[in-house]
């Protein structure tokens, strides 16, 4: 994964029971061009659940921009 130089936005429920959002957070910072949009008090089903937040947020990613609200995971969340 640390080789991938494509841009990659992780979308994540911060109550996501299924896939713990600590995973999220490690996914975006394995990825050296990933980024995070935790979606707050969301489940695993971020995309339906706000979908006010996350469409729009997709929408400019697949436009070319980052979301504002994506960040760079700096820390290893695995530690």
């Amino acid at each position: 994964m640390r080789e991938l130089p494509t841009p990659v936005l992780t979308v994540h429920g911060t109550h996501d029971r299924n896939a713990p959002y600590g995973a999220g957070r490690e996914w975006s910072y394995l990825l050296p061009n990933g980024r995070l949009l935790a979606v707050e008090g969301a489940a695993h089903h971020a995309f339906g659940e706000p979908s006010e937040v996350v469409m729009p947020a997709v929408l400019e990613f697949l436009g070319g921009q980052w979301p504002a609200a994506a960040v760079k995971v700096t820390e290893d969340p695995r530690k």
